[in-house]
This record gives C-alpha cells, structure tokens and sequence, in this order.
C-alpha cells in the first residue's frame, strides 16, 4: 500500500487531461521523514503495521521470507529508536502499537543471531 502525495497535472496537445501520479510507500526512502498528518497516514502506517506483525506465511523460499522480515525490522527499530515523524505522529496518536511494533522488532531480530 502506499500513499499519494503529488499529482503533476498535464494536458496532451488535443486538450485530454494527462496527469502522473507520485506514490510513496515503505520501500521508498525517507517515508518515516514526513510529517504525519492522522487523516492521511494513519491507515497508510496501520496497514503497513498489521501486514508486517500478522504471523509468517512462508513463500517457497524461507531464506528470503526472514530475510525481508530482518530488513524490515532494522529499518522500523531504527526509525523507532530516532524518533521518526512519521511514527512519532501515529505513537502520539495509537500508544499501543508502539510497544507492539517493539516486541516484533527484538523477536525478528533475534532471529537473525540464532
């Protein structure tokens, strides 16, 4: 999922509207860098949190599977750590998640040392 934040308005030389959208979502850099706004980004970061904290269903390949949970625990400690805006925000707003998210970042991570 991920959350629009620019439209570049165009018009094509027969007067039809062209117009691009710009998406961000948790692959790209600097998402946890803007400033959260609870109307726009609170679904954006509910979502994102209940995808990576549901229990694991592993694809064909397990390796990759906990690796890509691995990363993405680095990313949400250290973005938690910092005091990101983005999480700062939705914490402030949705206390409980932050020990929740937390949690799920020292067991994944303590996967990786097993």
């Amino acid at each position: 999922m991920s959350v629009l934040i620019k439209i570049i308005k165009k018009k094509t030389a027969r007067g039809k509207s062209n117009n691009r959208y710009v998406f961000l979502g948790f692959g790209n850099e600097g998402v946890f860098d803007i400033l959260y706004q609870s109307d726009i980004h609170r679904r954006f970061v509910l979502n994102e949190i209940r995808r990576l904290t549901r229990p694991q269903v592993y694809s064909r390949d397990r390796k990759r599977t906990i690796a890509f949970k691995i990363k993405q625990a680095k990313l949400w400690r250290e973005a938690i750590d910092r005091n990101a805006p983005l999480l700062e925000g939705f914490f402030r707003d949705e206390p409980e998640w932050r020990d929740k998210m937390l949690l799920w970042c020292d067991r994944i991570l303590a996967k990786r040392e097993v």
